[in-house]
């Protein structure tokens, strides 16, 4: 991607590197696409689904891609980089969208924006059984974060709540992972996925009542066949090792089960 200052052309970023593959198939077709503000890049991809006929120089079988038919990429100016976006419904979800039939799809690619702001994305496709050229207009803001541009697009929706850049409206605030953490509104820590993370950090600013007493990692559990006993991890009790601290290694424990009577 490069970009024009007025006296010459300068590169945007490192070079994008596609990330699907296009199966071995040599008939690959590419199309790019900019949004007109220039903050988003669409990359389509050959579809591996179609076969070609080297002796009709057409494409004669067409298969429903289980591959993706298009990369999305954000601009981050932080880094003056495209960054991948993260789909929220996945590959699968979004070729259920597409119809199944000897279909030559994402001949052309074209993005413009909705009257409520929305990101569209026209697609145009050839039915090589009836010889018809249809069009699929697709709202990506119901399939992608279209202004989402992090590092690691991975992290997003990965059951971990980045803080950051992540945990915003853009990013679906981690992709839904910041929820619990986001509803602790007085809770402020460094780490927001160690909040709920099933480990009890023991220590303020996590175990207070700001954050949910560590998002419930601190709230002790009763134990099945001790009335009186409890404690963060009920898993510790009889595991023949010797919790040797209360309260596990106490009478309302049975002295963790048994285990430090060894």
């Amino acid at each position: 991607v490069l970009d024009y200052d007025g006296t010459e052309w300068l590169p945007v970023g490192d070079p994008i590197v596609s990330t699907s593959s296009n199966d071995g198939q040599d008939f690959g077709y590419y199309n790019i696409e900019m949004s007109a503000d220039g903050n988003l890049l669409l990359i389509g991809l050959n579809h591996p689904g179609c076969r070609y006929d080297q002796n009709l120089f057409l494409f004669d079988i067409c298969t429903k891609s289980s591959g993706a038919l298009f990369e999305l990429y954000t601009y981050d100016p932080r880094n003056n980089q495209f960054m991948a976006t993260l789909s929220r419904k996945g590959v699968e979800d979004i070729n259920n969208m597409i119809p199944d039939g000897n279909i030559l799809h994402g001949l052309h690619f074209s993005l413009s924006n909705g009257d409520n702001g929305s990101t569209l994305l026209s697609m145009s496709n050839y039915n090589l059984d009836n010889d018809v050229v249809f069009i699929d207009v697709i709202d990506l803001d119901e399939l992608y974060y279209t202004k989402c541009g992090v590092h690691r697009p991975d992290r997003i929706g990965d059951g971990d709540c980045d803080g950051t850049v992540y945990n915003t409206a853009e990013c679906g605030f981690d992709g839904g992972d910041c929820h619990l953490y986001n509803n602790l509104t007085d809770c402020h820590v460094d780490y927001p996925d160690n909040i709920g993370d099933g480990w009890c950090n023991d220590y303020p600013p996590y175990n207070t009542a700001e954050c949910g007493s560590d998002g419930g990692d601190c709230i002790r559990k009763s134990v099945d066949g001790y009335d009186n006993c409890f404690v963060h991890y009920t898993e510790y009790i009889g595991d023949g090792v010797c919790s040797d601290y209360p309260p596990y290694n106490t009478e309302a424990c049975g002295f963790d089960g048994g285990d430090c009577l060894l």
